[in-house]
């Protein structure tokens, strides 16, 4: 059963929460400034100020109390994920504001782990290092994205330093930035000119390469028209040889990823933390339709509980598609699931 934020609220408005649990809240809340209210504004209901600051916090706070705990629970993990509004590049905004010197912060979804690099001098990275490992790996407990481990490192403010550009260089640079400028501007005046389904020619020109993709309209047919037209320009400007690449590009399709991009964001991003999914990667495509949502894992088909965990998985994205809260962003668009075990073989029906 899904369940939208209006039937939370119902929920959050029984739960008695002692006065002065609930004033400490509020004020914590209220320290994060007028940007976060505003994060939570594009996508939750202002049913009352107290209960979106509970709900805002749900992800950065423990829970309040059991009967709340028994609330946030009926909320798929995804939805809560989504809502929260809280991607890990915040921790980097926090951690930054309590003095620590934080000069990067990634993620590498490959191997489940946020890298945290801590610039100054050696003695204060030692000083704060397990500081700071604990309260990143603390938030993500929070947040449920119990998958990732946190490493922490020093920056000694070297690998950053690129040598400076010479003169030549950057002469160098300006000239093919003008070559692939000039270039992109006749192959677009021309195919537009004689009425082909032209989006876009990139053109690319290097010492590594020389390349013009196309982007072409996935009704436009004359390809080898097109492919002769632009050789026809490329010739004329005695450029050398081109690698030409075609792009079939649907507007509709192209629309419908926009919207759908943050939910990609928080899917991959709570599949892949949350270790009782064992998800290990995840990837869509637009093309060909419907939209195909492949997910990987690290059980295998032979696994006795492989189809349990893929029944859980498909369930969770299911539930996040279906909600009321990601309504706007998907549409009536048609989509399908396939989860994959390790050995490459599908799970889910």
């Amino acid at each position: 059963m899904n369940h939208s934020i209006d039937d939370i609220k119902k929920e959050i408005d029984k739960v008695h929460i002692p006065e002065e649990k609930l004033n400490f809240t509020i004020k914590q809340a209220m320290k994060k400034g007028k940007r976060e209210n505003q994060k939570l504004s594009r996508r939750i209901v202002y049913f009352s100020t107290a209960a979106v600051l509970l709900l805002g916090l749900f992800i950065g706070s423990a829970y309040l109390s059991p009967a709340m705990a028994k609330v946030a629970s009926k909320i798929p993990f995804l939805n809560l994920l989504f809502e929260s509004d809280k991607p890990f590049s915040l921790n980097f905004d926090e951690l930054t504001k309590e003095g620590y010197n934080i000069t990067n912060m990634g993620t590498d979804y490959r191997k489940k782990t946020v890298i945290i690099n801590i610039g100054g001098s050696k003695a204060e990275f030692n000083k704060v290092r397990k500081e700071v490992k604990k309260k990143v790996s603390d938030s993500l407990q929070l947040k449920g994205l119990d998958a990732f481990k946190v490493v922490v490192k020093y920056d000694n403010g070297k690998s950053d330093k690129v040598s400076p550009l010479t003169a030549e260089q950057k002469k160098e640079i300006e000239k093919y930035m003008k070559q692939s400028e000039d270039l992109e501007n006749d192959i677009m005046k021309e195919l537009k000119k004689q009425n082909y389904g032209i989006l876009s020619a990139h053109v690319r020109i290097n010492k590594i390469e020389k390349f013009i993709p196309l982007e072409i309209l996935v009704t436009e047919k004359r390809v080898n028209e097109m492919k002769e037209i632009v050789k026809n320009v490329v010739k004329k400007k005695n450029l050398g040889e081109f690698s030409i690449k075609v792009y079939r590009i649907d507007p509709k399709k192209e629309e419908a990823e926009k919207r759908w991009s943050p939910l990609f964001s928080t899917m991959a991003q709570g599949l892949m933390g949350k270790s009782e999914f064992k998800v290990t990667g995840f990837s869509y495509s637009f093309y060909p339709s419907p939209l195909t949502l492949t997910i990987r894992t690290s059980v295998r088909s032979t696994d006795s509980d492989a189809k349990k965990i893929a029944i859980k998985i498909e369930n969770e994205i299911r539930h996040f598609i279906t909600s009321e809260e990601v309504k706007e962003y998907v549409k009536d668009d048609p989509y399908k699931i396939i989860i994959l075990s390790k050995d490459k073989k599908k799970i889910n029906n």
